[in-house]
């Protein structure tokens, strides 16, 4: 016999399939070796705290930064229907982000791929036609690189970059906080 994960809810067994999933490179334009250099320049309150971001940054593998949900910040990719490639590119992430402006983030799930593609999107093969991901980002990314959002956004906040102060719980070390700290 051996252990097996159960569904708290309905008592079941639970069944580990693999899926594609969507991943941050971390050696990408040396992000992992920059994050950690980053932290020379970071006052640490307590003091510890440093060495024990210091550790988990330290060999860091890939970010898998996809979940699968019925609920969240979606991933803003499109597959052709012709030929299974992705399509997300800075245009069409863009063009995405001006909808979400005025429409706000449920549109993702509302509006069909044509409606949130820019004009005249094609894929590589020529089809014009598109499916949506499905998968929404891992919280603890969007929820980390929201003050560099905000901090871009509003008025009120220029100019306070990099910010004075960043209180997180010993429990956000892992997500929140480390994807705040990104250079």
């Amino acid at each position: 016999s051996h252990s097996y994960p159960i569904c708290w809810r309905c008592k079941n067994p639970l069944i580990f399939r693999a899926t594609d999933q969507w991943f941050m490179n971390m050696k990408h334009d040396n992000i992992d070796e920059r994050t950690v250099k980053s932290l020379e320049n970071i006052k640490w309150y307590p003091v510890w705290g440093h060495e024990r971001m210091k550790k988990m940054l330290d060999n860091r593998p890939d970010w898998c930064l996809s979940r699968q949900r019925s609920w969240g910040v979606p991933i803003p990719a499109f597959y052709c229907k012709k030929c299974g490639k992705t399509l997300l590119t800075a245009e069409s992430t863009k063009h995405f982000a001006e909808i979400v402006k005025t429409k706000g983030m449920d549109v993702w799930f509302e509006l069909e791929p044509k409606d949130l593609l820019p004009a005249g999107t094609k894929c590589e093969c020529g089809c014009e036609e598109f499916g949506k991901e499905e998968d929404i980002l891992d919280v603890w990314f969007d929820s980390g690189v929201s003050s560099f959002a905000s901090q871009k956004t509003n008025k009120d906040l220029e100019g306070n970059f990099p910010v004075e102060i960043y209180l997180e719980g010993g429990d956000q070390y892992r997500g929140w906080f480390k994807a705040s700290i990104w250079p």
